[in-house]
């Protein structure tokens, strides 16, 4: 017999070739080849977390959330409305069903919390970002269900955004490079914020672990570099929550390896040891290269914080300090409406109302806008109700992620899973300190995660996936029309925040006439307030009275105390307004409700007395302007000593004794 031939027998006679030896499990195939859905995942991840741009109020919302809306616009239509390509092997298990009923369920009674809110269009926006990332959780679900042994692509993927995450962080820390991009206090990468570059990418690491254990020689090194990379941009962020969350993830996950896959214990005992060194060195080379004692002062601050050794002076102590005060007066929002809440969006319009004595924002010169606490921020917007709606997936989630760690026979998936559950971990550990449920790369890598478990899950859990069980027809049609409502409600927060950027710089130059273009052409009733509660009819409102129109100007900041009845900006400029009116009652009435809100905000205790002054209310006057320090100024000088005088005048004269 011939070579050929003879292969060709050995060939025909193989296990692999012999099509009754083939495993009774099918695995139905998508049409547009092995990795087509996950390439599209691929795009919407390489690119997302890049979307910057200084145009916005916040440069690194609004554009992302737009991105990730035309991505899953897309994908839905390409997969989901096109014949042939919506179909599962199987249907969905009961506990993948009750995640997203529970996420519809939430959905319906946000929108319910909204006859409760003083601004219910503030809920627009709130109510798309949950519908499209739970569009985005299906889709990913899908996709893993489909396509799981590609899903180290998308890690891959992550490991490489990971590296030049870093390096732009790291480049800014040093002041070499990117400073010149937007954001707060360095180094905040393409974040706009120091904390929340630290956290995002404590929530890289988990894919660049599981590149670590599943990748080829190549990736190996290159997720090795990128882990490295982003401990050290974890560790110059300054960010607490990301310090926790990032030795969680890492040791949440070497103690499931440990305890449910012992033939990998010895490695990654190893591997972590090695890590740790590594880290150790590095942390090392950067305390010692960095010039800023602030940072170095900072580090040791932060450190202590955790033992408790920090002095309650320090500015640590005293962040510490003000997160708790914050969560004590969301407390109070939640006490005062625990069943529907203050409706979604509303936290930053109903919180000033609890009063801010003792806080960051009684001088007027902060605002609260997040209370550093997603569990504590759901809750007080949906209720109680809405909040175990809300949360009530993650557990879900979280029980069946350990299901198939302890009993899945498939040493990868069990990987895969226990690199998600930790990254889970991490992500629920941040959201007690911080706010990443509201931040778009947050909740896309925190949706990976989860969208792996439950399609590992689903995979562990059929036994037969030959049935093709199509995906109902309102499934298929929901998630574009979702994708298209967030890119219509993504596209009018973008206009509202570019024009009330550009009428916030106009202000600052005295430009009235174009104040005015910009904020007519940015208003909305989609979008009515920014991240920190401004409304363009502050701005119109102000212009108006520069420009003599008193009528207008009161008009505009009506409409601007609609929206917001508690913001000290309002009340403030509705009091001036009042004051060039000659209305001096209504002003002072407007004037004292700002100190409800910024009780040492000096500016309105000088307005407040000039107010009093008009009124002949000598003794009102002297008493406000004791509260401030007029010393140094000499209009207040001489509006104290006039009426001091004055009031000294109307004083009636002492009782004479007659003997």
């Amino acid at each position: 017999m011939g070579k050929k031939n003879k292969a060709a027998k050995q060939k025909s006679e193989s296990p692999a070739a012999n099509p009754v030896q083939q495993p009774k499990k099918t695995i139905t195939k998508t049409s547009g080849g092995s990795s087509t859905m996950t390439n599209w995942l691929i795009v919407l991840v390489a690119i997302l977390p890049f979307l910057i741009s200084g145009k916005q109020v916040d440069p690194a919302v609004v554009n992302r959330f737009i991105w990730l809306g035309v991505v899953v616009l897309i994908f839905s239509v390409v997969f989901f409305l096109r014949n042939n390509k919506k179909t599962l092997p199987a249907p969905l298990p009961l506990p993948i069903k009750i995640v997203f009923i529970s996420s519809l369920a939430y959905t319906a009674w946000a929108i319910f919390s909204s006859i409760n809110a003083v601004n219910p269009n503030e809920g627009y926006y709130v109510i798309s970002r949950h519908l499209l990332n739970m569009a985005l959780l299906f889709i990913i679900v899908f996709t893993v269900i489909h396509e799981e042994k590609q899903f180290l692509k998308i890690a891959k993927a992550l490991v490489i955004v990971g590296i030049l995450q870093s390096l732009i962080g790291i480049l800014q820390f040093y002041e070499s490079a990117f400073t010149e991009l937007p954001g707060n206090y360095i180094p905040y990468g393409l974040m706009a914020n120091r904390n929340l570059f630290g956290s995002a990418q404590a929530l890289l690491l988990p894919f660049g672990i599981l590149v670590l254990a599943q990748g080829n020689k190549i990736w190996k090194y290159v997720a090795g570099a990128s882990v490295t990379l982003l401990a050290i941009s974890v560790f110059i962020s300054q960010t607490r929550s990301a310090w926790l969350a990032s030795v969680l993830t890492g040791g949440i996950a070497l103690i499931l390896v440990c305890i449910f896959s012992p033939a990998q214990r010895k490695q990654w005992l190893i591997a972590t040891g090695a890590g740790i060194v590594i880290f150790f060195i590095a942390f090392t080379f950067v305390l010692s290269t960095s010039s800023s004692d602030e940072f170095k002062r900072s580090v040791s601050g932060r450190v202590a914080s955790f033992t408790g050794s920090s002095p309650d002076s320090s500015a640590e102590q005293q962040n510490v300090s003000e997160r708790f005060k914050i969560w004590n007066k969301t407390l109070q929002l939640i006490k005062k409406d625990p069943i529907l809440g203050v409706g979604p969006g509303n936290w930053r319009i109903a919180i000033p109302a609890t009063g801010s004595e003792g806080t960051a924002w009684e001088t007027g010169v902060y605002v609260p806008d997040q209370p550093h606490n997603d569990y504590l921020h759901v809750a007080s917007e949906a209720g109680i109700p809405g909040a175990l709606l809300y949360f009530i997936p993650w557990i879900i989630i979280g029980l069946l992620g350990l299901q198939v760690v302890r009993k899945t026979k498939s040493d990868e998936s069990r990987i895969l899973t226990i690199c998600m559950l930790a990254g889970m971990v991490g992500f629920a550990v941040d959201s007690m300190f911080s706010f990443p449920e509201e931040r778009i790369e947050h909740s896309l890598y925190f949706s990976l995660m989860c969208g792996a478990i439950l399609g590992v899950y689903y995979n562990f859990y059929t036994t037969e996936r030959n049935k093709n069980i199509e995906i109902p027809k309102w499934v298929s049609y929901s998630i574009p029309f979702i994708a298209a409502f967030a890119i219509f409600i993504g596209s009018k927060r973008y206009n509202f925040e570019i024009h009330l950027n550009r009428a916030m710089a106009f202000d600052k130059l005295g430009q009235s006439a174009t104040v005015l273009e910009e904020t007519e052409a940015g208003k909305t009733s989609f979008i009515t307030l920014d991240p920190v509660g401004k409304s363009l009819e502050i701005f119109s409102g102000m212009a108006y009275k520069a420009t003599g129109q008193t009528d207008l100007a009161l008009k505009e900041l009506r409409q601007a105390e609609k929206y917001h009845p508690n913001s000290y900006m309002v009340a403030n400029n509705m009091g001036t307004i009042f004051t060039d009116m000659k209305q001096y009652d209504k002003a002072i009435e407007y004037y004292l409700k700002t100190l409800k809100f910024t009780p040492k905000f000096e500016n309105v205790y000088k307005n407040l007395a000039v107010n009093y002054y008009e009124l002949k209310k000598y003794k009102e006057c002297v008493e406000t302007l004791d509260k401030i320090k007029w010393q140094t100024d000499d209009y207040l000088s001489q509006l104290y000593n006039n009426a001091k005088a004055l009031m000294t005048a109307q004083q009636p004269p002492a009782p004479t004794s007659s003997n």
